[in-house]
């Protein structure tokens, strides 16, 4: 995440929104088989 780039239209920065879980992206990028399933899922409804 750019820290040196205020958000646009009053946002707040990623990490204020209690609901990002950025800590366990980490994990979440560990296990392949499920990113490349939401890959699958985001591409089939948004392209």
């Amino acid at each position: 995440m750019r820290t040196d780039v205020t958000p646009a239209g009053g946002l707040k920065p990623i990490w204020e929104h209690p609901n990002a879980h950025l800590d366990g992206f980490p994990r979440f990028m560990g296990d392949r088989a499920g990113v490349e399933c939401w890959k699958q899922t985001f591409a089939l409804y948004f392209w």
